[in-house]
């Protein structure tokens, strides 16, 4: 059990030491916490890098196969101009990553690597943003296997 409890403190270290992002300005810019719900379902962050880029990541639990914990953190690009909204923006985003995620049932871990690929919609106050994304899975630890993940969240940003 302790395999488990060490990611989710070390999450929420980086969670903790992340949120001190607290001279935002626009949206853009800044630490984002939220929830996400499907495959995985927890707890999701967004960390805004210089230009339209993020780093982007979740602690989660996975009812798929098996119950399992999952981490993920990837590095995302944002395209701003392609769905024109009224209101507020609608980025695609695309990405890669990697996933680590620890069976329940028997503390096995595997590692693998992500390409999320999603749409965001971020509120005109910046305050918040909500996504979809679909996201395929290339576990290369302990055996080469596919897999999928898709979810929808929502994030508040700090200010």
């Amino acid at each position: 059990m302790l395999t488990m409890k060490i990611p989710v403190i070390l999450f929420v270290i980086v969670a903790i030491g992340l949120s001190g992002f607290s001279d935002i300005r626009a949206q853009h810019k800044g630490f984002g916490l939220g929830v996400m719900a499907g495959e995985p379902t927890g707890l999701s962050f967004k960390v805004w890098l210089p230009g339209s880029s993020a780093l982007d990541g979740g602690a989660a639990w996975s009812y798929f196969h098996e119950p399992s914990v999952h981490f993920h953190v990837d590095y995302i690009w944002h395209k701003f101009n392609l769905f024109p909204v009224g209101v507020g923006e609608l980025p695609l985003y695309f990405g890669v990553g990697n996933r680590f995620k620890i069976h329940a049932s028997n503390d096995n871990a595997d590692i693998g690597f992500r390409a999320p690929v999603g749409i965001a919609y971020i509120f005109a106050n910046g305050k918040f943003d909500t996504f979809t994304e679909f996201v395929p899975i290339m576990d290369v630890f302990p055996a080469t296997d596919l897999d999928f993940n898709m979810a929808i969240g929502i994030r508040y940003f700090f200010r």
